[in-house]
């Protein structure tokens, strides 16, 4: 378990996370990883109950929530009540559900909605959830359209186009979190769920795999070894899967000093982004599903506190050597390449911007607003404060945040999508009240209501008690 205290540590407990990262990174990685936690609980001041910035939200900070619900507001479908992935989508997926659900219970808590209103659009979610169509009668397709409700390609065709077993696993993260504030909700959160075959989404290690359709067969893969598939993780461990970790890292690689486990090469890009654990860090404090007891300020995923701590760091290392204010994640542009890899290290380099087709574009570095919030909600100081001096004009009071503006140009990328502007709530929220999954100690777990409610079915795989294993 990593302790770790509130802020204000950062330029003398760098320097030497940095020195022992390096000292270690030569001895393998397991050793570099226990070596490493025990010198920044060393390192580190003491402890508090809550992690990064907390209290209520002062009268700007409000305002930015007001901006955030704007784009929920502003793009949901008054038939169906879904929102798209963009203010330009006509579709969406089940991350982006997931996106709908953080800022809806943000937006309730902050008290920017009544709880009648709140009601209304979560009766749509679910509603929606509960009788869409599935892929192939197994699982939630790729994508649909918030127009009607239909399975869609991206041309918007009617089509049953395979499932993302990472975007599934942001939506179990946020039906999760939903079930734990709002018990009254329950039986129609545990039905969409129980809806699902997982024997065609778990391979044979348990581990969740995406699929595409191959002729009258499917071509599973694994969309990433780390990153949103470790954030992905948590979702499928919350209901029950004993969801294995990844393997060990292939090699380490090196930014601003420091080391950080990667599985990367020519043909397996996987980039470090700042989203996966900025997203851990706002939902779960870096705790395992299994074990949320503890105070948000000790973390029982001991790894992912520490590669959270590496993704702050190597940031504001980067600034104070260069001058260039960072704060890295995915985005997504009006043009193309309409989506971006902004990231922390990709591809074998450092500081690489990459296409998912793997072309290098630096010149769309971008100073990301869901990177900025996450970190400024997780990170007080000096570093994070600037961060939001830059960004804290990239919004729009009546569609909602922008994307971020370029490293470059200060220009801003004028796309406005919902997970910035769910990051953006979520990360007010934490603000507020800290952890946003908190202990249900009276909810049945998820193996008896299979079993009282009759949902058992041997052949779609459903989850079992709760795995107990670490990491």
């Amino acid at each position: 378990m990593v302790e770790r205290g509130p802020g204000g540590r950062r330029h003398g407990r760098c320097r030497a996370l940095l020195i022992v990262c390096c000292m270690l990174a030569i001895g393998g990685c397991g050793v570099a990883v226990r070596g490493v936690q025990s010198a920044m609980t060393a390192i580190g001041e003491a402890s508090e109950d809550r992690v990064g910035r907390s209290g209520p939200l002062d009268a700007t900070e409000r305002a930015w929530a007001e901006t955030g619900w704007t784009y929920f507001q502003a793009n949901r479908n008054p038939e169906t009540l879904l929102v798209g992935a963009t203010a330009a989508t006509p579709w969406t997926s089940m991350w982006h559900v997931g996106d709908q659900l953080a800022a809806l219970v943000a937006a309730h808590e902050l008290g920017l909605i009544d709880a009648a209103e709140f009601d209304r659009n979560m009766s749509g979610i679910l509603a929606f959830l509960n009788s869409m169509p599935l892929f192939r009668g197994q699982l939630p397709n790729t994508l649909y359209s918030i127009a009607d409700r239909r399975m869609v390609d991206y041309g918007m065709q009617t089509a049953e186009i395979g499932w993302s077993a990472v975007d599934i696993g942001r939506l179990l993260v946020w039906l999760g979190i939903t079930k734990a504030r709002y018990p009254h909700y329950a039986s129609f959160i545990d039905r969409v769920v129980l809806r699902w075959d997982f024997c065609a989404l778990l391979d044979e290690d348990g581990r969740p795999v995406a699929a595409v359709p191959a002729g009258d067969g499917l071509e599973r893969y694994r969309e990433t070894s780390r990153g949103y598939e470790d954030y992905a993780r948590i979702g499928y461990r919350l209901w029950g899967f004993d969801v294995p970790g990844p393997p060990p890292p292939t090699a380490r690689l090196q930014v601003s000093g420091i080391y950080f486990p990667t599985d990367e090469g020519p043909e397996t890009p996987n980039p470090l982004l700042s989203g996966p654990s900025l997203l851990a860090g706002l939902e779960v404090a870096w705790d395992r599903p299994d074990d949320l007891e503890s105070p948000d300020s000790e973390h029982t995923d001991s790894e992912a506190a520490l590669l959270a701590e590496q993704v702050y760091d190597a940031q504001a290392l980067r600034f104070e050597e260069t001058g260039v204010l960072t704060a890295r994640t995915t985005y997504r542009r009006s043009s193309e390449p309409f989506f971006v890899y902004n990231a922390i290290l990709a591809r074998g380099h450092a500081w690489n911007v990459v296409t998912p087709e793997g072309n290098w574009v630096p010149d769309l570095a971008l100073l990301s607003t869901e990177a900025t919030f996450g970190l400024w909600a997780l990170w007080p100081g000096d570093y994070t404060d600037r961060l939001m001096e830059v960004i804290q004009y990239a919004r729009d009071g009546e569609r909602g945040w922008l994307e971020g503006r370029y490293e470059e140009t200060g220009g801003y990328e004028w796309t406005i999508a919902a997970t910035t502007n769910a990051v953006v709530l979520e990360a007010l929220l934490h603000k507020a009240e800290g952890k946003l999954l908190r202990p249900a100690p009276d909810a049945t777990p998820i193996d008896q209501v299979i079993q009282l409610r009759d949902f058992d079915a041997p052949d779609r795989c459903l989850p079992g008690a709760r795995a107990s294993s670490d990491t």
